[in-house]
């Protein structure tokens, strides 16, 4: 017998009601109603009360004897019921233990080895797909070099023929420039790799002297040379680069006269759309200048001291005096001079 049977029968066989139950042990009725039903079950102060009240034992109450042989037959029915396997709980032992490595490895939780198992199956899935997609870049590189060797090569035609007439123009500007039986080429070769220029690579070759065959113009030409010679392409390529300054150093070695004379005429040319520095010791190049500028050195016994004056026109033709060898000013030197600058004011404003 349950216990809710219990409280019914003993509360039948006093011939009372629910009611007059609950207020003699003090709770509500309708826990009486639940405890009969078996819906609930009564504390153990309730049930010490109840018992008082049936003047019997707890033991009595609960029905102790019949409540555990109840439970004996429950537990051997689940005994009975239950298929004990070795192999089966090894296998369950053995996949705990697989758990819990992971858990160690790739996370704190099941869920979280799952989020790692998936994140690793998404990035194998892109790796068996690599090949694919590597094949496909492959394509891409082929088409793009394909496309590469095709531009390379109409540049490389194209600089060939630029090549050839401007080979004509700088030769001719040479020797405008006294260089006397000169012989300059542009060589073009091909290089091992493609760079931003192209695949191209250009030399400069010259020769000066007549009977040499044409050398690297950077391993044969000297420093005056080099400077008439960028001179000689720059009044070529006067409007066609964006170099702001050029700056002309010893311009004037070996030459004199008429060839000085197309020197500075070339270098007033240029000057129209750069800045042009030229540091001379020829008057013909000095008269050009549109500002002229002394630099002078002087020294004592503890320093050397550097310094750079802008002349006057005055000041600059008697400078010219004394570039033309003379020991003093003299009347006929500040005329030759004079001469000079306003000859070379005609010419630049005839040059354009």
């Amino acid at each position: 017998m349950g216990l809710q049977e219990k409280i019914k029968e003993l509360r039948l066989n006093s011939g009372i009601s629910q009611k007059k139950l609950a207020d003699a042990i003090g709770v509500a009725q309708s826990s009486i109603n639940y405890w009969e039903k078996g819906q609930r079950t009564p504390s153990v102060s309730a049930a010490q009360k109840l018992a008082d009240y049936f003047n019997i034992t707890l033991d009595e109450l609960y029905d102790i004897d019949n409540l555990c042989r109840e439970l004996t037959s429950q537990i051997y029915d689940y005994n009975s019921g239950m298929d004990f396997n070795p192999e089966y709980v090894r296998e369950v032992e053995e996949r705990l233990d697989v758990i819990n490595h992971l858990k160690l490895k790739y996370g704190n939780s099941i869920e979280e080895i799952l989020r790692y198992k998936e994140e690793k199956e998404e990035y194998l899935e892109k790796l068996n797909n690599m090949t694919d997609e590597m094949e496909s870049v492959k394509n891409q590189i082929s088409e793009l070099e394909g496309t590469l060797n095709n531009l390379c090569t109409k540049l490389s035609e194209q600089r060939k023929k630029a090549a050839k007439e401007l080979e004509v123009l700088v030769k001719q500007a040479l020797v405008d420039l006294n260089f006397i039986a000169v012989e300059f080429e542009i060589q073009i070769t091909r290089k091992e790799s493609i760079g931003e220029n192209g695949f191209d690579n250009v030399e400069f070759m010259i020769s000066t002297n007549p009977g040499e065959s044409v050398k690297p113009l950077a391993k044969v030409a000297s420093g005056g040379e080099l400077s008439r010679i960028m001179l000689a392409i720059k009044s070529i390529l006067a409007t066609e680069d964006d170099i702001d300054t050029l700056i002309f150093d010893e311009i004037d070695t070996g030459i004199s006269g008429q060839t000085a004379m197309k020197v500075a005429e070339k270098m007033a040319k240029i000057s129209r759309n750069h800045q042009v520095i030229c540091i001379s010791h020829l008057s013909q190049i000095a008269a050009m200048a549109d500002s002229h500028y002394l630099i002078k050195k002087t020294a004592d016994e503890n320093s050397t001291t550097t310094s750079i004056k802008k002349l006057t026109r005055q000041q600059s033709i008697e400078e010219l005096v004394r570039i033309n060898g003379g020991s003093g000013i003299t009347e006929a030197g500040l005329i030759h001079a004079t001469e000079m600058k306003d000859m070379a004011d005609r010419t630049k404003s005839n040059l354009f």
